[in-house]
């Protein structure tokens, strides 16, 4: 007799960060209600971030699949994850800001001043957004704030952070730097979706004295310069993914550029392009964050190397891709 196929099982995961950052967030495992067979599963009542759930069907059913997903507990407009690193992993925990300004339409240029802003659903500003003081950004689950002109910190700190799910977007255009911080200013990554692109010649489409990277996506996009720079204070890529593209037809520019920085890889994946048949992906020293890690450099973003780190060099063309586990 052919078994019936049991439907999609879905495990709702619900986040419990701890009241410190150094305790990882544990997730509270449940079946989506409407699990047809649901009396023969048995799942644990919980799992710690990044740990394997087991799933145990004893019915007479055939499974199809399994899949597990985090619940959409919707966030506060200011409440927002604020990431760490503990013991060689990213760790989250969920805070709340006392007070926060609405990100608005804006047909003309626009000063963020001291303290905390949030996004909520779709947000144009047609002009430049200046920080007149260190700022935060709340990118909430499911925003969009596109600035079509340039996002400049001037001399002041910028942190922009996601929520639970980390699908909040910032996107930035404009034919200068696109996302542009002071050398000696420093740049927190907390989670989001962020794409800076520079259309115009000698810019970059990301450029910050010290970035920080500890989750979410970076994808920044220069047409004729390198897309990423940096100076010597570093860039750590901690988790998340780091992606420069340098569509440059002619020149020495790549996708991750420093004079004197190193980047250095903790956590995550890191991709640079290079343009035209000169440009590196890496045009800068690159090494691995801790010696308790593994760390790997790829040319194609599928078969890894060994992990040996390197300074300047030639091999870095080839060498587009690295990521740290």
């Amino acid at each position: 007799m052919i078994k019936k196929l049991l439907c999609l099982l879905v495990l709702l995961l619900t986040a419990t960060t701890g009241a410190w950052a150094q305790e990882p967030t544990t997730y509270k495992v449940t079946l989506q209600e409407g699990t047809e067979d649901a009396k023969n599963w048995t799942v644990p009542a919980e799992a710690a971030e990044g740990a394997t759930v087991t799933a145990t069907y004893k019915g007479d059913k055939k499974v199809k699949s399994v899949k597990a997903v985090k619940k959409n507990t919707a966030y506060a407009a200011n409440e927002y994850n604020e990431a760490d690193w503990y013991n060689g992993k990213v760790v989250f925990t969920k805070q709340t800001a006392a007070s926060v300004t609405a990100v608005t339409n804006s047909d003309t240029d626009v000063t963020w001043g001291d303290g905390w802003y949030t996004v909520s659903g779709n947000v144009t500003i047609k002009g430049k957004v200046t920080l007149s003081a260190n700022t935060s950004l709340i990118l909430q689950d499911g925003a969009t704030l596109t600035i079509n002109g340039q996002l400049n910190a001037a001399s002041y700190d910028l942190d922009i952070y996601g929520q639970m799910e980390g699908t909040g977007k910032l996107n930035v255009t404009c034919n200068d730097n696109a996302i542009k911080g002071p050398s000696n200013m420093t740049t927190h990554i907390h989670g989001g979706e962020i794409t800076a692109t520079a259309t115009g010649a000698d810019h970059h489409g990301f450029y910050f004295g010290y970035i920080i990277m500890y989750s979410g996506k970076l994808t920044a996009t220069a047409a004729d310069y390198h897309a990423i720079g940096f100076n010597y204070w570093g860039f750590e890529v901690y988790g998340g993914e780091v992606e420069g593209t340098s569509n440059a037809t002619s020149g020495n520019y790549s996708g991750i550029q420093s004079e004197s920085g190193t980047l250095k890889v903790f956590g995550g994946k890191v991709k640079g392009t290079g343009g035209a048949a000169s440009g590196k992906g890496f045009d800068c020293k690159v090494q691995k964050g801790t010696s308790n890690i593994k760390f790997y450099f790829c040319d194609n973003g599928t078969t890894w190397g060994d992990g040996l780190s390197y300074g300047i060099a030639s091999t870095a063309l080839a060498n587009r891709y690295a990521k740290a586990e």
